[in-house]
């Protein structure tokens, strides 16, 4: 008979189902979609870097050969406006050594001194801060909030700062007076009657006097006869308080013992001819004071003890006379927002490039003495515009973006 033949049957694959063939046919792709995505973002990032780099490169070539200081100050700029552009897709020792080049090169042409900026806290901490004032009495420092018109006031703790929770100096009810917003702070002696170091004032010229561990104490100036318009800034000296009100074309000055302003203000112009409409800030000394207007030039006025008489220079010019300078700063260039200033033993004026988180010091006949700028290692540095700064009795320099505020010692 035959032999029965056998067959070996192989077990069939089990089917996948309608669902899972779906999934996959959908996952699948879009994996695919994904791994090519970052293949060709990841090139992509790294194409630009290498073209703007070669940018950079050219820029720096190109700078080093110009003979004429002007032309070198513009090729170095670009370079740092290419590496800035590099650094947002990648950051290298390459760009870095680069940065270095390009800052030393502009540190020489402008005869300017780099300061190391540290952060004073977590930014995180105070997300909605926005600090439109500084001022340092001693090792304290307080911050003026423009979102919440409150002042805070921070302690340092190594190399931070502690904000210290219990300081009260903010808008309210105080003392019977409406207090709002307040616009503006200042540090201010303490022999006025809340022997407070810190004096704000808010729009309509009221005002707190403010210390730690203390409630504030809360006065109303008598407002001038023509009623505030809009208070842009205000600065005490030698028991006057010069208050600046653009809108009212008016600088005022209160007088009293002791910060006891019981009388409305004087004009400081009287019955001269000036127009402060785009004045943004003002600061002063003694007899002289400074103004300094939206277009970034300063006025400079002198008041005689004597006569009382007024006499102005508008513009007073800005002068660079630095021999440690390669070439005279071109101040069209540069446009001064803030100014503050600073008493002996080195009386000075500090002049803010808010742009460039720059700052420029100046004599009080405004000639340049030195102009500060960041280093390297301060990369950190917010690339925004500077909100407020301050430099402060014992030689440091704040810088505020917003809710950041980094500090540096003064060489």
């Amino acid at each position: 008979g035959k032999k029965a033949q056998t067959e070996s049957v192989e077990p069939k694959p089990e089917s996948l189902s309608s669902g899972t063939k779906l999934l996959l046919a959908v996952v699948i792709p879009l994996l695919v979609v994904a791994i090519a995505s970052i293949i060709y973002v990841t090139q992509g990032k790294e194409n630009q870097y290498q073209y703007l780099m070669a940018q950079a490169q050219a820029a720096a070539e190109n700078a080093a050969l110009m003979s004429d200081s002007t032309q070198q100050r513009e090729g170095w700029n670009q370079v740092m406006n290419w590496l800035d552009q590099a650094e947002d897709y990648r950051q290298t020792n390459e760009l870095r050594a680069l940065r270095v080049q390009a800052q030393n090169a502009l540190d020489r042409l402008d005869g300017a001194v780099r300061l190391h900026y540290r952060a004073a806290y977590a930014a995180s901490q105070l997300p909605s801060l926005q600090i439109s004032r500084l001022v340092s009495i001693g090792n304290e420092l307080y911050l003026l909030d423009q979102a919440s018109g409150a002042v805070l006031h921070m302690s340092p703790s190594g190399s931070i700062y502690n904000l210290d929770l219990d300081f009260k100096c903010a808008p309210g009810m105080v003392d019977g007076i409406q207090v709002g917003k307040l616009v503006e702070v200042m540090s201010v002696p303490i022999n006025n009657a809340a022997k407070a170091p810190l004096f704000g004032l808010d729009a309509e010229g009221n005002g707190l006097f403010c210390q730690p561990k203390k409630d504030p104490v809360a006065i109303s100036l008598l407002p001038p006869d023509s009623g505030w318009g809009k208070l842009q800034s205000a600065f005490y000296d030698s028991g006057r308080l010069f208050v600046l009100d653009p809108a009212k074309n008016a600088l005022w000055i209160y007088r009293g013992m002791s910060m006891n302003y019981t009388e409305p203000p004087d004009s400081y112009f009287e019955d001269m001819t000036v127009d402060l409409s785009n004045a943004v800030a003002a600061a002063g000394s003694g007899d002289e004071l400074f103004l300094l207007f939206e277009d970034g030039h300063t006025m400079h006025c002198l008041a005689s003890n004597v006569t009382g008489l007024v006499n102005c220079d508008d513009p007073y010019p800005y002068v660079d006379g630095r021999t440690s300078a390669a070439s005279q700063l071109n101040f069209g260039n540069l446009h001064f927002s803030q100014l503050a200033y600073s008493p002996p033993p080195d009386p000075s004026l500090y002049y803010l490039e808010a742009d460039k988180a720059e700052l420029y010091q100046f004599s009080l006949r405004l000639n340049l003495n030195r102009i500060l700028r960041a280093d390297v290692e301060s990369g950190n540095l917010p690339r925004k515009v500077v909100t407020a700064f301050n430099v402060s009795t014992n030689r440091l320099v704040f810088l505020a973006f917003g809710n950041e505020l980094y500090y540096a010692s003064l060489p």
